[in-house]
């Protein structure tokens, strides 16, 4: 008994204890900072990325086949090794005789990337486009990238990282693509 009552009074190796209880906590705060940080940083970067080849698409006055596959390989560059399975979908959208049209659509997909095909007319997604008037255009920009964390923790896993963007052509009122869609007058049936 007398054993018992000096073992609860001795406070030698208290901080010994403390330190093995509190040093795994802290490790396991400081790897998840590092993950978050990255998550962050990711979605930031492919956010970027998207608003820049938006913005690069809506300061031209037309687009050739060249033009798209140099604008998807600009997208491989810019972001980082880390992402993969990206996907790009450049649509120009018209509102003519009540609904919305597909004058072109472009995709470029990387092989472990998402499977989209050019976009159709019953398949354009009314809910993210603006207001338009008779005849007006928009250029849709979709982007998917993949992003693994570099340490895997309970927190932070992998997660696919999209953007859908509209913008105006700048220059234009309609955004031709040169050898698929010439026409800049949108169709009304």
């Amino acid at each position: 008994m007398r054993f018992g009552l000096l073992f609860w009074r001795d406070q030698r190796g208290g901080i010994s204890f403390e330190f093995t209880i509190v040093f795994p906590l802290l490790m396991a705060l400081l790897i998840s900072s590092f993950g978050f940080f990255n998550a962050f940083r990711a979605a930031d970067q492919h956010a970027k990325v998207s608003y820049v080849i938006n913005d690069m698409v809506s300061r031209d006055e037309e687009v050739t086949d060249a033009d798209l596959a140099e604008i998807a390989l600009l997208q491989r560059k810019m972001l980082p090794d880390s992402m993969s399975g990206l996907g790009l979908r450049i649509s120009s959208i018209c509102f003519a005789g009540g609904s919305h049209k597909v004058m072109w659509s472009y995709t470029n997909n990387d092989a472990d990337g998402p499977a989209w095909r050019a976009l159709k007319n019953n398949e354009v997604p009314a809910g993210i486009l603006p207001g338009m008037q008779e005849q007006e255009n928009v250029i849709l920009t979709e982007t998917m990238a993949y992003w693994a964390p570099p340490i895997s923790s309970f927190w932070v896993g992998p997660r696919s990282l999209a953007s859908e963007l509209v913008i105006r052509p700048r220059l234009v009122q309609m955004l031709i693509w040169k050898g698929q869609n010439e026409s800049n007058v949108c169709p009304s049936t």
